[in-house]
């Protein structure tokens, strides 16, 4: 504790709240008593046009900066806690799809979304509702029972049996080796100023400022997401439609037995583009489709006998020239060139 007349940018306001400088005016300075996070003392606004705003304590006040940090970051953690509806936190684990031993997109086309490694999102109030500063809880610990104290403790008032998670708040001690190990999730956060306590609660390695988390789960089922399209050509009375929707893997798929041909497209294409890859695969299947970009002729056009070095006019749609060879080449190497997997009729049984 240092005997100086500190100057912070926050203060607690008479109804209990963090208020900044910036917001103060000359009608609440007057009408309002703002105290100390570090000490509890009054402090007083500074709004001069000289120095930057501030508030400051009387000159014989003795406070704490490291102990108004701390203070100061749990007040605003919780706050945001008790008026939000959401409290993400971020941290890294393997997420895995529940359906994926039993789910036949996984087998085969081994989609990103069926397992993976990275942050994974968690909204704290699902789960809880109540956010309490310097609560304590117990652990059984080898040598006996062993109380801590946290610097705040979420907990779900409807279920006591559910198992809290602990935030700590690190300014000059970052939690002890016993405390991180007794199986409470414990969140730690390192604050060097105001604005730290404002970070969302991302899991970092980041030397100056990291956000840890321990006892975490760090393999997670995750529920179905995969949006993929699935694409069929039906008999029409002027030859083939393509037929095309987006599904979700969470859905499963039910092939219409009155299609010709049908596609799974692991990914979401622009419509120009799905009916030139779709195209490709109907003509290996034997299902013509004269399109500009499977020519064997290489693009050209020929006129009044002569060959004319010009870019087909038709490129990826129908082309109606008469001297247009299939090529099962190009078609193959654009399908290879997208990297697109897919179903044929034949493999459904």
């Amino acid at each position: 504790m240092i005997n100086v007349p500190h100057k912070y940018p926050y203060a607690i306001d008479d109804n209990g709240k963090p208020i900044f400088i910036d917001d103060i005016t000359q009608d609440n300075r007057r009408n309002s008593h703002y105290h100390c996070y570090g000490c509890g003392a009054e402090l007083f606004p500074v709004l001069g046009n000289v120095r930057e705003h501030h508030f400051r304590h009387q000159k014989d006040a003795i406070c704490d900066p490291d102990k108004y940090l701390h203070e100061f970051a749990k007040a605003t953690i919780k706050q945001h806690f008790d008026e939000s509806q959401k409290f993400i936190v971020q941290y890294q684990a393997r997420q895995i799809c529940k359906n994926k031993p039993v789910c036949r997109f996984a087998k085969e086309y081994e989609w990103e979304e069926c397992e993976k490694e990275g942050l994974y999102s968690l909204n704290l109030k699902d789960f809880y509702d109540t956010c309490t500063p310097e609560k304590g809880y117990y652990q059984i610990l080898p040598d006996g029972k062993k109380r801590y104290i946290a610097d705040l403790k979420l907990t779900n008032s409807q279920d006591s049996k559910k198992a809290p998670i602990c935030i700590e708040v690190w300014v000059t001690h970052e939690c002890t080796e016993d405390k991180k190990q007794n199986g409470v999730r414990i969140i730690e956060i390192k604050v060097s100023s105001e604005k730290d306590a404002k970070r969302a609660l991302i899991e970092s390695d980041d030397e100056a400022h990291p956000i840890r988390f321990f006892n975490f789960k760090r393999i997670v089922k995750i529920e179905p997401n995969r949006i993929f399209q699935h694409v069929k050509i039906m008999p029409s009375i002027k030859g083939y439609t393509i037929v095309t929707d987006k599904s979700r893997c969470d859905e499963g798929l039910v092939y219409d037995p009155k299609g010709e041909n049908e596609v799974i497209y692991s990914c979401i294409v622009e419509p120009d583009l799905l009916e030139i890859l779709y195209a490709a695969k109907c003509n290996l299947n034997g299902i013509r489709k004269q399109i500009g970009y499977f020519c064997e002729l290489g693009h050209i056009r020929l006129k009044d006998e002569k060959t004319i070095n010009l870019s087909c006019q038709y490129g990826r749609y129908s082309c109606p020239c008469h001297y247009y060879k299939y090529s099962r080449r190009k078609a193959e190497d654009f399908l290879k060139q997208y990297n697109i997997p897919h179903w044929e009729q034949s493999e459904q049984t």
